[in-house]
C-alpha cells in the first residue's frame, strides 16, 4: 500500500532530493547527520504521510531551512547554491522518497535498516537503472526483518 496519494510523489521526490542536496553540499552536513535532522523534526512524519503542505508546499530547501531554524534559532543559513546538474546526494533523497512512498514504511523505519550514507552509495549502481532496481534492493534490505 502506498503511503499518499501518487499525485504528490513527483513534488517528493523532487523536494526531498534538494532537501538533501542543500544540507550536505551547501550546509556541509554529514549525511547521516542531514537524516537525523530530518527523523527529529516533526515534519518527517508529516511528510512520510504525504501531507500536501510538507510534500509540495515548500521547496526542498525551504524544508531544510525551516528544520534548521528548527533545531537552532540562531542558525545562519547558507546561501542556496543551484547545481547545474542533480548530486548523487539530490539522488539518494529523490530515490528514498521513492521507495518510502512505495513501500509505506517511515522514514525512521527505513533508516533503522540502511542508513543514509549506505543509501549515498548505492548511486553509483542504481542512478542510472529503472528506480524498479533501487526499490527491489531496498525491500530487500528493509523487508526482511
Amino acid at each position: 500500500m502506498h503511503a499518499y496519494n501518487e499525485l504528490y510523489l513527483c513534488d517528493a521526490k523532487e523536494n526531498l532530493g534538494w532537501f538533501f542536496d542543500y544540507l550536505i553540499n551547501d550546509c556541509h552536513m554529514e549525511p547521516d547527520c542531514a537524516m537525523d535532522c530530518f527523523l527529529q523534526c516533526r515534519l518527517s512524519e508529516e511528510f512520510s504521510r504525504g501531507n500536501p503542505a510538507v510534500v509540495s508546499g515548500m521547496s526542498g530547501m525551504e524544508l531544510a531551512m525551516w528544520i534548521l531554524q528548527e533545531n537552532d534559532p540562531e542558525t545562519a543559513v547558507p546561501q542556496v547554491i543551484y547545481p547545474l546538474v542533480p548530486t548523487p546526494e539530490y539522488w539518494a533523497g529523490w530515490a528514498l522518497a521513492e521507495y518510502q512512498w512505495l513501500s509505506g514504511r517511515s522514514f525512521r523505519d527505513i533508516i533503522n535498516h540502511i542508513s543514509f550514507s549506505e543509501v549515498l552509495s548505492l548511486y553509483h549502481v542504481y542512478h542510472e537503472m529503472d528506480t524498479e532496481r533501487f526499490c527491489e534492493y531496498m525491500e530487500m534490505r528493509c523487508g526482511m526483518n
